[in-house]
């Protein structure tokens, strides 16, 4: 019991959110305050928030929780985990338990697994006997890579194939050497670095193999061998043998006369196509001319010329003109029967009207008269052989 001024009974007393009743033991927060178990403190968590969920958890989980978090100065929000641990939404995880909580928004490649003890669980890196490929995304199978590798049997296309490193042409005698996986020891850097079994780097001492420029190329002492080489080409200006780049040499400089995978008597072979072309495109223009001057011929006499009709257009005009069989006038003879020499000069017209003038044969009683539109009569067979000719 508790007295105060000589009373005892229903006194109360509270301070910083702790209140003391006569009737309890101890303290205890009051409502809705909630006792910080790590801290001691009274502390009044909002629905939803990390701290009041951590209050659902299972007393081991908790535990765990409470060890690995750091508190704010009040003693009641968590700012900051141990060393080795990661905040998320209140609670301290190792990159093992928080990256399957993060497995939507995370990328992890095939053959990776996570790094333990970074600052960022977000690093990754490949399992044993996998290496990193150049892009950076996904991991390699180094049985794979030492297959790939082993097909070029040449320095110049060893050094550029991914992952892949020269060695032994530097260091046998006889110039020999072989395609293993492996990677620059730096950017650009001529020493080359092979991969342990397990897929490191072996870097140091250890990188002794050629990575990008290869000394046992391009070893020829004239153009012609120089350039049918595809990996090699020919510098004029210092008659030097040099390997190829996109443009030019992959090292080094050539001021004037490059030539590469091509015959190095260039200005021959381009006199040689010049004269060709030359050739070809007169012997065209002649041509063209000639066959422009034949048209032009051609049409000029085909203007002159008036086209005749066709056998079968000659044929459709005759079948429309007028046909019928010559009937013969019967005139009475006697002495009102007029003489030949007092014909009037109008009976000449009808003498011509009674004879064909293409045959100047008279006209016979039933024969077959065709009249033209012109008026003008003969006989069928007449006029149809003249119309048709």
């Amino acid at each position: 019991a508790l007295t105060i001024n000589g009373l005892e009974g229903d006194v109360t007393l509270s301070w910083k959110g702790f209140t003391l009743s006569p009737s309890m033991e101890a303290w205890k927060c009051k409502a809705p305050s909630v006792l910080n178990q790590v801290t001691s403190v009274c502390c009044a968590w909002s629905d939803g928030s990390p701290e009041k969920n951590a209050l659902m958890m299972d007393s081991a989980t908790r535990s765990k929780r409470d060890e690995r978090a750091k508190w704010d100065i009040e003693g009641c929000k968590v700012i900051g985990c141990s060393k080795g641990f990661h905040l998320y939404e209140g609670f301290c995880y190792t990159c093992s338990e928080l990256n399957p909580v993060l497995a939507d928004s995370r990328f992890l490649p095939l053959d990776a697994e996570w790094v333990e003890g970074r600052e960022d669980c977000s690093q990754w890196q490949c399992k044993p006997g996998f290496v990193k490929s150049v892009s950076g995304y996904s991991c390699v199978n180094l049985t794979m890579l030492q297959s790939s590798c082993a097909r070029y049997t040449r320095c110049g296309t060893c050094v550029n194939a991914e992952h892949c490193v020269w060695c032994g042409s530097n260091i046998n005698v006889d110039g020999t050497g072989s395609c293993i996986p492996g990677q620059a020891e730096r950017p650009l850097s001529k020493r080359g670095c092979r991969y342990s079994e397990l897929g490191t780097l072996m870097e140091g001492a250890s990188c002794t193999c050629e990575a990008n420029q290869c000394d046992s190329e391009c070893k020829h002492t004239d153009c012609d061998a120089c350039s049918s080489d595809h990996l090699c080409g020919w510098c004029s200006s210092t008659k030097t043998c040099m390997q190829v780049g996109v443009s030019g040499p992959k090292f080094g400089e050539c001021l004037d006369g490059w030539k590469s995978s091509g015959s190095c008597h260039t200005d021959l072979v381009i006199a040689l196509v010049c004269a060709g072309v030359s050739s070809a495109v007169v012997t065209f223009m002649c041509c063209y001319i000639c066959i422009r001057v034949h048209r032009r011929r051609r049409e000029s006499t085909e203007a002159a010329s008036p086209q005749q009709p066709s056998t079968a257009d000659a044929q459709a005009i005759i079948s429309n003109l007028h046909s019928f069989q010559y009937k013969s006038p019967h005139l009475p003879e006697g002495p009102e029967t007029p003489s030949a020499s007092d014909e009037h000069p109008s009976d000449q017209d009808d003498q011509d009207e009674r004879s064909c003038c293409i045959c100047l044969g008279n006209y016979s009683e039933g024969d077959d008269l065709r009249m033209l539109p012109c008026l003008h009569v003969f006989h069928s067979s007449c006029v149809d052989h003249w119309l048709t000719v």
